[in-house]
């Protein structure tokens, strides 16, 4: 889990480095695709074999929803990152003046 979303944060630092390189940026999203859905499983997983709730309260919970807000936070971040990659990879393959036409003010 660490070393491979360590090797995604590294791809997407390179391609965001260099002036938005968007080979990098598809494979950074490729990969948070891919980290993100097997996060979430893993999440599915050990809470359906898990003898406590998602949250819990009493003493000593405190902790124990924090780490499970992080375990669900971390993969739909990942998978956000994926939908963000694939916004930015779709508005790179619009035609030029299509993209100038949404942006500005007066476009019919």
């Amino acid at each position: 889990g660490g070393f491979i979303t360590a090797i995604g944060i590294g791809i997407g630092w390179y391609g965001w480095s260099n002036n938005m390189h968007l080979t990098f940026l598809s494979y950074w999203g490729f990969m948070c695709l891919i980290d993100g859905a097997f996060g979430l499983v893993r999440l599915i997983d050990m809470q359906v074999h898990s003898p406590y709730n998602f949250y819990e309260s009493g003493k000593g919970a405190h902790t124990y929803n924090v780490i499970q807000t992080f375990r669900l936070l971390i993969p739909l971040s990942q998978l956000l990152g994926a939908v963000m990659a694939y916004v930015v990879f779709k508005r790179s393959q619009e035609p030029e003046q299509r993209r100038l036409n949404t942006y500005s003010d007066d476009a019919p």
